[in-house]
């Protein structure tokens, strides 16, 4: 293509039709013979080449039908119709085979193909990408680029914009539209999507795949072998379709396939994706791609709101490739998508001398019609119900503060989350309100100074009157809790009263990393209940707020946390959901700090997750535990006590006992582990039940083991579990989409009630 040259050019252009039925053929492959340049057909075969003037000399060629050369004297801009002849079916040195050729075939493409993929180490190559994101029907926007890629076997991709161009209602900033990873067919392993697929010509394709011979055909004067694939399984991510491989090399050339019904996302309906991809054959010996195509919708159904129908159309067009050159190592060290500065000026000219895929009336259309008011934000707004609730986040309801406990009754005041104080290094958030149960105003202020960006630094200050709680992982939260003492006067939390001050500081050396430290002073007091208001058990009572040992409390803490980033894998790294791995705390208070209290408060959890089986999938099987402890030195208040998390109101996430009652048990000492198997779907399609297969329903066994420890100097209320708690029980989840559903038998505790039934919110990612 000359994609960055300055030479004087001409434009070779045209459509490319089937000369018996005079139909468009889209994907024509067109190769300037004794080069590596080239193009292929758009979707109405159209097609267009820049070529410098003189003599040329090109291959034209399309599956199934049979190849032509042209000879073009380039000496003006240059337009003409392509006609292709139908190429015939051979299928007569293969019909006399008792066994369908096809396995044999691919037992051949599994046997030769490392001879030559072992020897391709590195390539560059130059590219346009075009990518259609359409709303429904109607065009939302067009996106494309001219990049130049760079591939080493041990480092992967790389590609540098040097061209972009867009609909006036994407920014270029936006645009980083590129081929992006490569998939290749002839690899044992292709991920997609964030699924891991097993190669048409991997060591255990025949395993995977029924393959049949559908046609033999030459192309370019090498006979093709064309095989309809069909996946063995339904579970298994797998391709369907049909794939190409020629003859000797025995390399795929050629795939048309998509995934099978393994390929899902969650609230994501009507799901259809197909890949199209053409490979060339470079230095007579490596088939390397030339063409790729993906066209991809979906619906997205999520409860309470309403979406337009997503398409996405993405094409590449390969070509200028330059095979086992030795790039520099410095391209390696790039970001996998890097914009040149020469991309940040559009160039007229380089646009109008380069195009490699001509426009369709459609496209050129949406060009001129879509301007910066149509955001893609804008045309993919949802609608329903949860879409209005979420606008009054713009609104003044964002600064209210408010909570319901059984010791302070209704709390209402106003909040400041964050607030630059002049730079975006100094933050400020404060809040404030008042309790109408206990008529106590109380506030919270503090500064936070940012001392590094990267690695991250950064320090703080706080002052405060307000209520706290025993410690507890957070698993309700203050709204939830509220709701709960609202509805049927049950508080999850033991409060006490806190004024004071504390100091901190926040270090986080890498992403997967932080460490934190701290100073408290504070004055703590024990609090009492205030209301017994309740809308629906008025019948009913309060738990009794348990007294602490009042004080003041001056505590040095630090605690360090490993980080997880895990799944969904089909989406922007800036997406991904982020998962405590590890957390270790040390808390210290002694007289030598000026505190009334001495001990020393050691606790930690450990969250492991591990996939088990059919590991391709986006999702796989899962065994998932998570591991909690601490003890203390000294003499603990009950304030610093350690609870045993349990369900809370029929609810029971992930994490907590849910055989037992809300501060059941506590002590000076504990540990507990609780783990799951989510088997996924695969129970329901192993026994047939179609219906809750295909809906996502998931199976999960589940279980948990815990104790505490208290020692008979403890002169204040608590109840250890008087040896080892057991629960075993079973979930249903994503039941209607986003709900799960437990039984849990408690085991071994007297004649307490056996068996319980509690919700969570689904696992979705």
């Amino acid at each position: 293509m000359g994609a960055f040259a300055q030479d004087r050019v001409f434009s070779f252009s045209g459509k490319v039709i089937d000369e018996e039925t005079n139909a468009t053929l889209p994907g024509v492959t067109f190769r300037v013979l004794n080069t590596s340049r080239g193009t292929v057909s758009g979707g109405d075969g159209a097609f267009r080449i820049t070529l410098t003037p003189g003599e040329h000399s090109i291959a034209v060629s399309s599956v199934g039908y049979l190849s032509d050369t042209l000879s073009i004297l380039m000496e003006t801009d240059l337009q003409q119709t392509i006609r292709l002849k139908p190429s015939p079916v051979h299928l007569q040195e293969v019909l006399v085979v008792a066994e369908d050729p096809g396995p044999e075939l691919i037992r051949k493409a599994i046997e030769k193909k490392r001879e030559w993929m072992n020897l391709l180490q590195s390539y560059e190559f130059d590219a346009y990408t075009k990518q259609i994101l359409l709303r429904d029907t109607a065009i939302a926007s067009v996106t494309e680029s001219y990049t130049r890629g760079y591939w080493r076997k041990e480092d992967g991709i790389r590609e540098v914009i040097h061209q972009r161009r867009q609909t006036e209602n994407i920014q270029a900033a936006q645009n980083l539209t590129v081929v992006g990873r490569i998939l290749n067919f002839n690899e044992d392993e292709i991920r997609v999507g964030g699924y891991t697929f097993v190669g048409p010509t991997a060591p255990e394709a025949l395993e995977n795949y029924n393959y049949k011979l559908e046609r033999v055909y030459e192309s370019r004067g090498v006979k093709v072998y064309e095989l309809r694939m069909l996946p063995k399984s339904t579970v298994k991510p797998l391709f369907e379709g049909t794939i190409s491989i020629a003859d000797s090399t025995y390399a795929v050339m050629r795939v048309n396939v998509k995934p099978n019904e393994a390929f899902r996302f969650p609230f994501v309906d009507e799901l259809s994706v197909s890949y199209q991809q053409r490979f060339s054959l470079f230095n007579n010996l490596f088939w390397m791609p030339v063409d790729i195509s993906i066209a991809a919708a979906a619906l997205i159904n999520f409860p309470g709101l309403s979406f337009p129908k997503f398409v996405l159309e993405h094409r590449s067009v390969l070509y200028e490739y330059r095979i086992n050159l030795t790039p520099p190592d410095s391209l390696f060290e790039l970001s996998r998508v890097t914009v040149d500065s020469l991309a940040a000026k559009f160039d007229s000219t380089f646009w109008r001398e380069n195009q490699v895929l001509p426009f369709t009336k459609f496209e050129e259309t949406a060009y001129r019609t879509l301007d910066s008011t149509q955001t893609l934000e804008k045309q993919f707004r949802p609608g329903g119900v949860l879409a209005r609730l979420g606008t009054t986040a713009d609104t003044p309801v964002q600064y209210l503060d408010g909570r319901f406990n059984r010791v302070e009754g209704l709390f209402l005041g106003m909040r400041i989350r964050e607030v630059n104080l002049g730079t975006a290094q100094t933050l400020v958030h404060a809040r404030a309100g008042y309790g109408f149960s206990d008529r106590v105003l109380k506030w919270q202020v503090g500064l936070t100074q940012q001392i590094l960006a990267r690695p991250s630094l950064n320090v703080g200050l706080e002052n405060y009157r307000q209520i706290q709680h025993r410690p507890d992982a957070d698993f309700y939260g203050s709204f939830l809790i509220g709701l709960g003492a609202l509805l049927g006067k049950e508080d999850y939390r033991d409060y006490y009263g806190a004024s004071g001050w504390r100091g901190f500081l926040d270090f986080r050396p890498v992403r997967w990393f932080s460490v934190h430290a701290s100073y408290r002073s504070e004055r703590e007091k024990s609090l009492s209940n205030t209301t017994d208001f309740s809308l629906f058990a008025r019948n009913s009572q309060y738990r009794v707020n348990p007294v602490i040992r009042d004080g003041i409390l001056r505590t040095l803490t630090t605690s360090f946390e490993l980080w997880r980033f895990r799944s969904p894998r089909f989406v922007s790294s800036s997406l991904r959901r982020v998962d405590p791995l590890l957390h270790v705390e040390n808390e210290r208070s002694s007289p030598g700090l000026g505190s009334e209290f001495a001990y020393t408060r050691y606790s930690f959890v450990l969250v492991l997750r591990q996939p088990t089986f059919l590991s391709g999938l986006l999702f796989p099987p899962e065994f998932r535990v998570r591991l909690a402890g601490g003890f203390a030195d000294g003499h603990l208040p009950p304030q610093r006590m350690f609870d045993l998390e349990t369900r809370y109101r029929g609810l029971a996430p992930f994490g907590v006992l849910r055989g037992a009652a809300v501060k059941e048990f506590a002590g000076d000492r504990y540990l507990s582990a609780i783990a799951e198997h989510n088997f996924r779907s695969l129970p329901f399609y192993w026994l047939g039940v179609d219906f809750l297969e295909k809906a996502g329903i998931e199976l999960i066994v589940s279980g948990g083991v815990a104790r505490t420890w208290l020692r008979s100097t403890n002169t204040f209320v608590e109840r250890s579990t008087d040896g080892w708690y057991k629960e075993l029980g079973f979930g249903i989840s994503r039941v209607l989409r986003f709900l799960r559903v437990d039984f849990t038998w408690k085991l071994g505790q007297g004649n307490a009630d056996k068996f319980f039934f509690t919700l969570s919110l689904a696992d979705i990612f």
